[in-house]
């Protein structure tokens, strides 16, 4: 899957779970955790660089 594809399926994802959970439930914290690594390799390859908004 694409990279950025991934990243606002993963972003969608914990936004859903944060308003249905709450904000520090543990699936929530998961998927934010998720999404900083996926942040962190977009920003590290050539693909993240050519993203503008991250």
């Amino acid at each position: 899957m694409d990279l950025l594809l991934q990243r606002e399926t993963i972003r969608e994802r914990m936004i859903s779970t944060a308003l249905k959970n709450g904000f520090i439930d543990f699936q929530t914290i998961e998927l934010s955790q998720n999404l900083d690594q996926l942040l962190n390799r977009l920003k590290s390859t050539d693909s993240g660089l050519n993203c503008t908004a991250i």
